[in-house]
């Protein structure tokens, strides 16, 4: 069996590589924080590590 990513993960993940390299090239110190998806903000509650506080939605272009 074959697995083929959903267009929207490749969106998503043309995106992360467009911020980041724009992160880089101005010397803007991040840290990126991978998880499995998380759907709602009860999902993000339950089974994330991350305080809720610090919780950002994720830039799509």
């Amino acid at each position: 069996m074959t697995h083929v990513a959903a267009p929207d993960a490749l969106a998503a993940n043309a995106a992360f590589a467009h911020i980041t390299a724009r992160l880089d090239a101005n010397n803007v110190a991040y840290t990126p924080h991978e998880h499995a998806p998380l759907t709602t903000i009860q999902d993000a509650d339950a089974n994330h590590w991350f305080p809720m506080e610090r919780l950002v939605k994720t830039p799509v272009m």
